[in-house]
């Protein structure tokens, strides 16, 4: 699945049932307002999380997908056997959302 992909479709995922993670503009800004940059984001997420942040970044993720969906309840859609997964796929989905470099850039 390349970037293209993710970010019109999102990251599958089997939770309750099969759901998507997406992150949109909304959830980007988002990210920024709670760790101030998205950089700050990657850097918390991949480096001694927190539960707290995991489910918050969780809960961003599905927001796109279900709107009424809340924080608290989208922690109940992750159990601590799949952590691990569940990061992965965020991290998949969180780089698929950035924009692609141009070919100019990658260049240089």
């Amino acid at each position: 699945m390349d970037g293209r992909d993710i970010k019109e479709m999102g990251v599958p995922i089997k939770l309750d049932k099969e759901r998507h993670f997406v992150f949109d503009l909304n959830a980007m800004c988002e990210l920024e307002e709670k760790f101030e940059s998205i950089d700050a984001a990657f850097e918390k997420l991949s480096k001694n999380i927190k539960m707290k942040d995991l489910r918050y970044t969780l809960w961003l993720a599905l927001k796109y997908e279900d709107e009424e969906i809340t924080e608290k309840e989208a922690g109940r859609l992750m159990t601590i056997t799949e952590i691990d997964i569940i990061s992965n796929k965020l991290g998949e989905a969180l780089l698929g959302s950035l924009p692609e470099s141009s070919q100019d850039e990658k260049n240089i």
